[in-house]
Order: structure tokens, then sequence, then C-alpha cells
């Protein structure tokens, strides 16, 4: 049987939706689905600062009951996806400083997205107990 599967990592692939298959060793594909992506994130955890300009900071990292989002400056969307892509969570911040309740979801890793419409933001955390 020849092997007509493409494999790919998340910075492989675009937005799209893409049919997903799970192969065991000796044994035909099987189809799971399908699965749709709006976006790829990376899942790797970073210092804090989320980038240089405006100095924007999400802390603790690693966090336990909430985030800390300082240093925004006019209206942002903020949403927290885990690594599967499900939004967890999602707030509209107008202050320079709030506060982001994680209370609630499991243990993992998370991005944070921050987007004000012109600009978008991300910073990768890890939940912890």
């Amino acid at each position: 049987m020849e092997d007509d599967t493409e494999s790919y990592t998340l910075g492989d692939i675009g937005a799209g939706d893409y049919e997903v298959f799970v192969r065991h060793p000796g044994k035909e594909a099987v189809p799971m689905g399908l699965v749709k992506l709006s976006a790829c994130y990376p899942t790797s955890i970073e210092p804090e600062v989320i980038q240089e300009p405006g100095m924007v900071r999400v802390y603790p990292n690693p966090a336990r009951s909430y985030l800390t989002i300082e240093g925004v400056e006019g209206s942002f969307q903020v949403d927290v996806f885990d690594v599967l892509g499900k939004r967890q969570r999602s707030l509209s911040l107008e202050g320079n400083k709030e506060r982001l309740d994680l209370s609630g979801l499991p243990v993992g890793l998370y991005m944070v997205i921050l987007d004000n419409g012109v600009q978008v933001m991300n910073k990768k955390i890890q939940v912890i107990r």
C-alpha cells in the first residue's frame, strides 16, 4: 500500500478546514473528523513580556487563579485559547491594568491573544494548581 499521507506541524499549515486521521503502526488510518483552524499558535512558555513595543505585561506565568494584564493603551479584546484552539475566556479591556479570572481552567498551556483591531499581541501561559 502506497503511503499518500502528509504530516504537518502547526507552523506548516495555515487557517482552513482539515480532515484528521489517526494511524497506528501496521493499521489503516481511521478518520476522526474535520478540524477548522482559524489561526495557529505555538505552545511553549516564554518570558513575561509579550512584546517590547508598549511594554504590555501578562503575569504571573505560570498562573494559578488569575492573570494580570498591564500596560494596555486603549480598548483591547483579550481571548484565552487552549492548545486545541478552543476559546476558554474572553474579556474586553479598557484600563491600563486588568485581572483575568482563570479559576476553573484545567492545568495546561494556553495562548492569550490581545487585539485592539490594529495590533495583535500574543502570550503563552501555563496554568498550574
